[in-house]
Formats: structure tokens, C-alpha cells, sequence
């Protein structure tokens, strides 16, 4: 009885002894992983710290590119200023000068304005009587035509007599077309050398379209009867006109 009491005894002294063998074993293990895990965190700190100090040398060499740019720039300024007050000192008389001249040129093309509207007035009052006196031709023209159809066997046709200048080449353009009235208004006159009774041939890209007569004629402009119908129908705006 008595030896199996000791060998109990012996036996949870050795279980005793395990268990501190296994428990100081692990608390060495836990020990060794945390030094490890300490050290891969200060070896990383480390690189970091080493990263920070060469950004932040970099950042103060380039603070100092900077610094000395903006240096440079103040001073750039300040000659700009300089250069600038001195220009301005100079040149005050002759932008006085210039703003003189601005102030002429105004008031001409106020006056050439004035002229302008003038000038327009007093085309508008000729373009109408052009108009007015067209017309009373027109209605003349009408009459004896109709007279001389009357008069005459409907089987013939006969085509106006016409004259050309032969002093001067016409050359214009149509400017309006009547075709109620068959006649258009053409863009040359006495001063182009147009005189009544002068036949010109309308045409397009080379193309002769027809032919009109002369019947009244003002300084820049004239009236012209178209001769044919094909005309009077084709005829635009635009077109050319030459003797």
C-alpha cells in the first residue's frame, strides 16, 4: 500500500513536471514569435523612417528650387514695373496725341455717315422717279404698240429697229426684272456711254439669252425693253449685259 502510494506520487510529479516543461516551452515559443514580429515592425519603421528623410531632403531641394524661382520671378517683376513706368512717361504725349487723331477720325466718318445717308436719300428719289417715269414710258410704249399691232397684217413679225453704241463697250448687269411690263433696269447709264435706242445682249456663262433695247437711260442706271418672250420668261437677276 504504501509503494503505491508513492508511485502515485511519482507519477504526478512527472505529469508535474511535463506540464512545466510544455507550458515553459510554449511561453518560448510565443516569446520568439513576438521578438519576430517586433523586429519585421521595427525593420519596417526603420525603411519608412529612411523613405520620410529622403522625401523630406528632396522636398527642401525642391522648396529651395522654388524659393529661388519665385526670387527670380519677383525680380522679373519688378523690372517689367520699371520698364513699363518709364514706357508710360515717355509716351504719354504721343498717346495724347494718338487719342487727338481718334478723336479727328470720329468725327470724319460721322461726316462721311451724314454723307452716306445723304447720298442713299437722293439715290432712293432717283431710283423713284426712275420708276415713275418707266412706267409713264411703259404705258406709252403699250400704246403705240398696241396701235401699230392693230394696224398691221398678224401674219408678219417684225423686229425692232435697233441702234448700238459703237462709241464705248457697255458692259453691266440686270439689277430688276419687269416681266409684266417686259423691261428690266440694268446697272449702267449715260456716264457708261448708254444711249437710247442701244440693243444689248443678255447672257449667262457665255451663253447668249437675248437681246433688249434701250428706251430710257438715267446717269448710272437705264430701262430696257426685253424684245422676245423666251427672254422675258429666262431672264434673272444677275444676268450679264454687253453691246
Amino acid at each position: 500500500m504504501k509503494f503505491s502510494i508513492l508511485k502515485v506520487a511519482a507519477i504526478v510529479v512527472v505529469i508535474f513536471l511535463l506540464l512545466s516543461l510544455w507550458l515553459l516551452y510554449s511561453m518560448k515559443t510565443a516569446a520568439t514569435d513576438n521578438y519576430s514580429r517586433i523586429a519585421l515592425r521595427n525593420n519596417s519603421l526603420e525603411a519608412e523612417a529612411a523613405k520620410a528623410y529622403i522625401q523630406t531632403k528632396s522636398l527642401k531641394s525642391k522648396l529651395a528650387d522654388v524659393e529661388s524661382q519665385r526670387d527670380a520671378l519677383v525680380s522679373k517683376i519688378s523690372d517689367f514695373e520699371i520698364q513699363i513706368q518709364n514706357m508710360k512717361t515717355a509716351h504719354e504725349t504721343a498717346i495724347r496725341d494718338m487719342a487727338a487723331e481718334i478723336d479727328k477720325l470720329k468725327a470724319a466718318l460721322i461726316q462721311k455717315e451724314r454723307e452716306r445717308e445723304l447720298y442713299e436719300s437722293e439715290k432712293k428719289a432717283e431710283v423713284q422717279n426712275l420708276k415713275i417715269k418707266i412706267s409713264k414710258i411703259t404705258k406709252r410704249n403699250r400704246q403705240i404698240y398696241g396701235r401699230a399691232a392693230g394696224s398691221a397684217d398678224a401674219s408678219v413679225r417684225l423686229e425692232p429697229i435697233t441702234v448700238t453704241s459703237q462709241n464705248k463697250k457697255i458692259e453691266g448687269r440686270i439689277l430688276a426684272i419687269n416681266r409684266e411690263y417686259g423691261f428690266v433696269i440694268i446697272n449702267v447709264g449715260a456716264e457708261d456711254g448708254v444711249v437710247p435706242g442701244d440693243a444689248l445682249f443678255v447672257f449667262r456663262k457665255n451663253n447668249i439669252l437675248g437681246k433688249v433695247l434701250v428706251e430710257k437711260v438715267d446717269k448710272n442706271v437705264c430701262a430696257a425693253k426685253i424684245l422676245f418672250k423666251s427672254l422675258s420668261d429666262s431672264v434673272e437677276k444677275e444676268d450679264l449685259v454687253s453691246n
